[in-house]
């Protein structure tokens, strides 16, 4: 049998409110646990992982690991909360030269923590060593996350490129250290799933998207479109002419209301165009 592991991080100061080191769940044949990294209780710490276990093959554990990635990138839209999935790349950890001496002598298989998603052998002779966590320090409820991943779990949970895309962006934007970069971040995370036509500009495009989805909703007394081409005149001046107004700093919270009912509005059209 075969697992997977996930190591994410929420937004500083944000926890799940669970009063316990771990908390185990099951569906079907799988069992699930999340846990802290940083022995904290799960309601006093942003570094978590969660393990899903049962799997016959690593394919079907990598392929569920997945899905679990796309549950905690829809949560953060529908919560506001930042998730940051990882790099997928081992940090830290013990050499080759010791695995190996640890294999040789204890017939023991040690494998280096992924920062994000890894997949393995499901034994008493495999571990895994996990590196040592990074520093971060409102309270969410738990329940949301496990009721996107009730609703989702019996199909495979996938998003376009696109929409995956704009979901990690918008997650990026949520750990920016200034407004003016949240702010930035939020218009490209618009940017990554807008279609264009030929002879469409990105504005123009733009437009067209946030009116097909959002209608006749309204932002900072704007249509949701009219919103969108402000925001992207903004983001133009600063990014082609250098020339940024601390006053639209305020911009930024009302940019997230669009960008958080636009990205779960895009998820429940494609959910609906796979069914």
């Amino acid at each position: 049998m075969y697992k997977f592991r996930l190591v994410f991080n929420l937004t500083e100061l944000t926890y799940f409110d669970i009063d316990d080191q771990s908390h185990c769940f099951q569906k079907g044949s799988n069992s699930y646990i999340i846990f802290t990294k940083d022995g904290k209780k799960i309601n006093q710490s942003s570094q978590l992982v969660i393990e899903g276990t049962g799997f016959s093959s690593d394919q079907e554990a990598y392929a569920e690991g997945q899905k679990m990635m796309n549950v905690l990138r829809l949560y953060s839209v529908s919560k506001r909360t930042g998730v940051h999935l990882g790099t997928d790349k081992v940090m830290g950890g013990i050499s080759d030269f010791l695995q190996d001496r640890i294999r040789n002598e204890k017939g023991i298989v040690v494998l280096n923590e992924v920062n994000g998603l890894m997949t393995y052998e499901d034994s008493e002779n495999v571990g895994v060593i996990s590196v040592s966590p990074t520093s971060f320090t409102l309270h969410k409820s738990f329940d949301g996350l496990k009721s996107i991943f009730d609703d989702y779990n019996k199909e495979l949970m996938t998003f376009s490129n696109k929409l995956t895309n704009a979901l990690d962006i918008y997650n990026g934007a949520l750990f920016s250290p200034t407004p003016k970069l949240r702010f930035l971040m939020l218009v490209i995370s618009i940017e990554a799933i807008i279609e264009r036509t030929v002879g469409s500009s990105i504005s123009q495009a733009g437009r067209e998207l946030v009116k097909a989805m959002l209608g006749n909703k309204e932002y900072n007394g704007r249509s949701a479109s009219e919103f969108f081409r402000h925001c992207y005149r903004l983001r133009s001046d600063f990014v082609h002419r250098g020339i940024w107004n601390e006053d639209n700093n305020d911009l930024a919270y009302e940019l997230e209301n669009l960008v958080v009912e636009l990205l779960a509005a895009k998820a429940t059209r494609e959910r609906l165009e796979r069914n």
